[in-house]
C-alpha cells in the first residue's frame, strides 16, 4: 500500500513506519520539523517537509495514496498547563487534522482510509464504567479537545473515506513515551501507586498499536472509534505492583493526590488520578489479537529486554532479549 503517516517521525509514529516498510508499504512521513528533515530516516521511508498551518503542495503528496495515518499532537505531560499551553495542544491536534482532511476532499485519485489518533481521554474520569467506543465524552479539559480533534477528520469521512477514529490509550514501550517517565522512581527504588490507586489505567503496549493500524489497514469493517487499549486495563495500585515485581523494586512510595496537584496542577488530575476503565470492543469484535493482553505480558517485554538504540533515533531495529529466555519478533503484522 502507498501510506502517509503525519506525526511519524514521533515515538508511536517511528516504530509503525517501520512495521509497515518491513511488511512492504511505501511509506511516507510528514513531518514539520527541519532538524527531523535534516537528520533523515532509514533508505525504506521517505520524508517530506509540510506546514500544517499553511499546507500548500499538500495534495501532491496525498493524491494516490490508499490511506493516511495522522498521528500529530503534542505531547499532553510533557510542560505544565498553563493557558498557553492548552492552546498548544489544542493547536497541535486540530490544525494539522482539519488540514489533511480537507486536502482529501481535493485529491483526484482520493485515499480510501483515513485513521486519525485521538485519545481514550474523550471518555473523561468515569470511575468504574466499563467504557467501549458506544459511551459518549466526558466533560473535562482533555475530553473537550479529543471531541474537537475527532470532529476535524469528519470532513475526510464526508469526501468518501473509510474514517477510523483509533482512541490511543496509555503506550507503554521501551525508549521513551510514558515508561520514560513511570520508570526513573521505581529504579531508585522509590516508586509506588499515584494518589488512592484504584483508579483504571487503560494501557497498551506499542507493539499492538502497530498491530492494530495495519489489522484496521486491512479489514474494511472497522470503521468510526475504535479503542486502542489492552482488553485487561489494571488499576493504578495493581500496574504499580507489577512493575515494582518485574523490576525487582520495592512498591510503597505512595505519592498523595494532593502532593501530585501541587506538583502538577489540573495535569494531576486529567493525566494521573482520573479513571478510564476503556476495553477495545471494536477491535475485539472484528477479530484483533492482542499480542500483548495483560500487563504482566507487556511488562514482561518492556523492563525485560534492552534495545540497542541511541536516545531520539528511529525505533531500534535490533534487540536482544535478557529474561525469559525467549526471544520476540518485533513485527506484529
Amino acid at each position: 500500500m502507498q501510506v502517509v503517516v503525519a506525526g511519524g517521525s514521533g515515538f508511536i509514529g517511528r516504530h509503525l513506519c517501520q512495521v509497515l516498510a518491513r511488511r512492504g508499504d511505501k511509506v511516507t512521513v510528514l513531518t514539520s520539523s527541519r532538524d527531523v528533515l535534516a537528520q533523515g530516516a532509514p533508505p525504506e521511508l521517505a520524508l517530506e517537509l509540510w506546514n500544517p498551518a499553511r499546507p500548500e503542495g499538500l495534495e501532491r503528496i496525498l493524491d494516490g495514496a490508499d490511506a493516511i495515518i495522522n498521528l500529530c499532537g503534542a505531547s499532553v505531560a510533557e510542560k505544565r498547563w498553563t493557558a498557553r499551553r492548552k492552546e498548544q495542544l489544542e493547536a497541535s491536534r486540530i490544525v494539522p487534522t482539519r488540514a489533511l482532511a480537507a486536502v482529501v476532499e481535493k485529491c483526484s485519485k482520493k485515499p480510501k482510509t483515513f485513521i486519525n489518533a485521538s485519545a481514550v481521554g474523550f471518555y473523561g474520569d468515569r470511575g468504574e464504567q466499563e467504557l467501549n467506543e458506544a459511551d459518549g465524552p466526558g466533560t473535562d479539559f482533555l475530553s473537550g479537545v479529543a471531541q474537537k480533534w475527532e470532529a476535524a477528520a469528519q470532513p475526510a469521512a464526508d469526501a468518501g473515506a473509510r474514517l477510523v477514529l483509533l482512541r490511543l490509550g496509555v503506550v507503554l514501550a521501551d525508549g521513551g513515551g510514558a515508561m520514560a517517565q513511570i520508570l526513573p522512581p521505581f529504579n531508585y527504588f522509590v516508586g509506588g501507586p499515584l494518589g488512592p490507586g484504584t483508579q483504571w489505567f487503560p494501557w497498551v503496549h506499542g507493539h499492538d498499536v502497530s498491530g492494530l493500524i495495519v489489522y484496521i489497514l486491512g479489514n474494511e469493517g472497522l470503521r468510526g472509534p475504535v479503542n486502542c487499549t489492552a482488553p485487561l486495563p489494571v488499576t493504578n495500585e495493581v500496574f504499580s505492583q507489577e512493575l515494582a515485581r518485574r523490576m525487582g523494586r520495592p512498591c510503597v512510595c505512595r505519592v498523595p493526590a494532593g502532593v501530585l496537584r501541587l506538583a502538577m496542577g489540573e495535569m494531576a488530575d486529567a493525566l494521573l488520578l482520573s479513571s478510564t476503565r476503556a476495553v477495545p470492543r471494536a477491535a475485539l469484535d472484528r477479530g484483533y489479537f492482542f499480542r500483548f493482553d495483560t500487563i504482566d505480558q507487556a511488562l514482561m517485554d518492556i523492563v525485560g529486554t534492552t534495545y540497542s538504540a541511541a536516545p531520539n533515533r528511529w525505533w531500534p531495529n535490533q534487540r536482544k532479549t535478557v529474561a525469559g529466555g525467549r526471544r520476540i519478533d518485533e513485527q506484529h503484522a
